[in-house]
């Protein structure tokens, strides 16, 4: 399937219920963004020695495509010593912000207000958040 380009309307039309329709699609990142070789030499400074095969595993992050990253927090933060449960935490304060931010410039796009909305659609892959981040959002 081709990307959907802003503005653009996408429909299904479910055979036992009804037709959905995607009224408006926004995006957000996190503020810090860092080059790709710089996380490279980041990770290898922070991981190299306590994983045996990052070397090997080094080489998906250069033959990867991407140019940058987007980061939470500052760079310096990421070599400091935090338990799963303060990343975590970190992860839920800017993913939430994030997703408020993407929702209100997905409505706009839409020229919709919340109440219009029906259902809810969010992708993050890289934290836990229970209860999700739309319900988050809507508390």
């Amino acid at each position: 399937m081709d990307a959907i380009a802003p503005g653009s309307r996408l429909e299904t039309k479910n055979t036992t219920c009804c037709t959905v329709t995607l009224e408006g699609l926004a995006t957000a990142v996190p503020p810090n963004m860092m080059p790709q070789e710089v996380v490279k030499n980041l990770a290898r400074e922070m991981l190299g020695d306590r994983y045996e095969d990052f070397a090997r595993l080094s080489s998906i992050m250069q033959n990867a495509g991407i140019k940058s990253r987007y980061l939470a927090q500052p760079a310096a933060w990421y070599a400091e010593n935090h338990d799963f449960g303060a990343r975590n935490d970190a992860y839920l304060e800017v993913a939430t912000a994030l997703f408020k931010q993407a929702a209100l410039k997905a409505l706009e796009d839409a020229s919709m207000v919340p109440e219009d909305i029906d259902y809810i659609v969010t992708v993050s892959s890289t934290g836990i958040a229970t209860p999700t981040l739309d319900a988050r959002a809507m508390q």
